[in-house]
């Protein structure tokens, strides 16, 4: 992805804005100078989870994990979490360890925020769980959408290279 934004930028293509569904886009490298530096601000990504989500703990799951594991957490650890909590959160609500008591409980589990956003299972038993859009903005990821989680705004369209500082 560092090719291509660097690229991009020496044949002057200067699009409304880029995109991609996660791959080197969403890699925690890509905005620094091991990946694209400069080259890789405005660009889109999806994300399941970044801790600057504005959903309640998010924050602090994060530095409650740097802490104990001196690294930032991937959205799979704040995934496992909250499955963890929801699956208890269903146990006691079922009030029993039975199977089909548990699962009628997951059925009409309801938790409108978590850290890693609301966890409400449809028909299929799907959680209905929120993608992340992201920008990358003065070299960070941003969450630009959905409106619940974000942090940003999304500066569309991006500037053209030679208005980049």
């Amino acid at each position: 992805m560092a090719t291509l934004m660097r690229q991009s930028q020496e044949v002057d293509l200067n699009p409304r804005y880029y995109t991609s569904a996660g791959t080197g886009f969403a890699a925690a490298e890509f905005p620094t100078a091991k990946g694209a530096g400069k080259n890789a601000e405005y660009t889109f990504s999806t994300s399941q989870w970044l801790p600057a989500a504005q959903w309640p703990g998010s924050k602090e799951f994060d530095a409650e994990y740097f802490k104990r594991f001196h690294s930032h957490p991937a959205y799979h650890a704040i995934q496992a979490y909250a499955s963890l909590h929801a699956a208890a959160k269903a146990m006691n609500d079922a009030g029993s360890l039975d199977a089909a008591k548990i699962r009628d409980a997951i059925k009409a589990l309801n938790q409108p925020m978590t850290p890693f956003g609301p966890v409400h299972f449809d028909a299929s038993g799907q959680n209905q769980h929120a993608v992340l859009i992201t920008q990358v903005q003065v070299g960070q990821y941003k969450v630009v959408f959905p409106t619940d989680a974000a942090d940003s705004k999304p500066i569309i369209p991006a500037p053209k290279w030679s208005e980049r500082k």
